[in-house]
């Protein structure tokens, strides 16, 4: 964060840097463990911590799991293996989708990092133009028919562009 701010500021209008430069962390991206809402935020931007320090009470991670995730990190033996680990069967997760995706013929948008995959189902309407709706439905007919839980691009305003989860290969 600290080399980011650094090149923020060096740039034209870099004065601006502790208001514009704010690190996210997740559990759920950073680590693949979808459902575990637990981050933090780190900005210097006052009005963006007011705003958040008004929410926040509401949202808190408990202490007991604050506890056990600072555990967690600090076991730097255990966090290199998991990080190993995780980053070999992402690979292989990776690799098993796009290969069954390459032979079913469903474009998608190559991945350099990450446990997401955008695939392109405009296919799937038989030259329709397609809606939210049509898109909703075939989300649908994935999940009942086949068991495929995709992220409907409509979630995300993004029409019959889905969002595949890598990680759920391996994790079922």
């Amino acid at each position: 964060a600290h080399l980011l701010q650094q090149e923020v500021q060096a740039m034209e209008g870099g004065d601006l840097a502790d208001d514009l430069v704010h690190v996210v962390f997740g559990f759920s991206k950073d680590f693949c463990a979808s459902g575990l809402r637990v981050g933090c935020l780190h900005s210097k931007n006052a009005a963006l911590n007011k705003a958040l320090d008004n929410i926040s009470y509401f949202n808190s991670t408990p202490c007991p799991l604050q506890w056990s995730l600072s555990q967690l990190l600090s076991d730097r033996q255990w966090l290199q293996h998991y990080l190993q680990e995780n980053k070999r069967r992402l690979l292989e997760a990776y690799t098993m989708l796009t290969s069954g995706l390459d032979a079913a013929g469903i474009p998608y948008t190559a991945a350099a990092a990450g446990m997401f995959l955008w695939l392109d189902m405009r296919a799937a309407f038989s030259g329709k133009t397609g809606s939210w709706a049509d898109e909703e439905a075939l989300w649908q007919r994935l999940a009942q028919q086949h068991r495929v839980v995709l992220t409907p691009g409509g979630l995300l305003l993004l029409l019959l562009l889905l969002l595949s989860t890598v990680q759920m290969t391996w994790c079922t």
